[in-house]
């Protein structure tokens, strides 16, 4: 979390019961998260949707992993996070590591919303109506994930033909190099020394 933004003061009236201090509060804190992940989303491009789902996933497990080493390693309360909230010397404390982890689960929920794979929360009876025109979603990442391109060789009819090709050329001769099994038995070094030695 930016620790450079203004300091908001919150005021709980001392009158306030427990679980109204806790609205109280947690209206405050979503409010102001909300906002906040919204101008990083736009700042950083919504850079961690940017290679698919996997990416995404793993941009949201890497906040949580921190959470877990910062409760591993505590003795002897290990995984007490009331303790490491207490006493985390961490640079990026522990706050900030579950501020971010539910952004992060915010907003793939909005983006959720947003390519309608979410049509309603029940539990908030929340439903969702596109007012977005059809083609005009931003898209959830990449086409290929990862930068990938789609292997022609191993697709459809293209890969019948490129068998073709290689039994008419004849038992001696050497298959594709840009030819890929797609079927590969037990790993074998030889082999392709054994096939030019024929």
């Amino acid at each position: 979390m930016d620790k450079k933004s203004r300091n908001k003061q919150v005021i709980i009236p001392a009158d306030m019961g427990r679980y109204d201090r806790q609205l109280h509060r947690l209206s405050f804190i979503t409010k102001e998260l909300v906002k906040y992940v919204n101008d990083k989303d736009i700042q950083y491009g919504s850079s961690w949707r940017k290679r698919g789902g996997a990416g995404a996933f793993m941009v949201i497990a890497r906040k949580w992993d921190r959470i877990e080493q910062a409760c591993e390693t505590r003795h002897p309360a290990k995984y007490d996070i009331f303790d490491v909230f207490e006493t985390d010397g961490r640079s990026e404390t522990i706050l900030d590591d579950c501020l971010d982890l539910v952004g992060y689960l915010l907003i793939l929920v909005e983006h959720m919303i947003e390519i309608d794979h979410v049509t309603g929360i029940k539990e908030l009876n929340m439903s969702f109506v596109s007012s977005t025109q059809t083609g005009e979603t931003e898209p959830s990442g990449m086409t290929n994930p990862f930068g990938f391109e789609e292997d022609k060789e191993m697709t459809g009819d293209s890969l019948k033909q490129t068998s073709k090709n290689s039994e008419s050329e004849g038992e001696d001769s050497d298959p594709p190099t840009d030819y890929h099994d797609p079927t590969p038995g037990p790993y074998d070094p030889d082999r392709r020394l054994r096939s030019k030695t024929k």
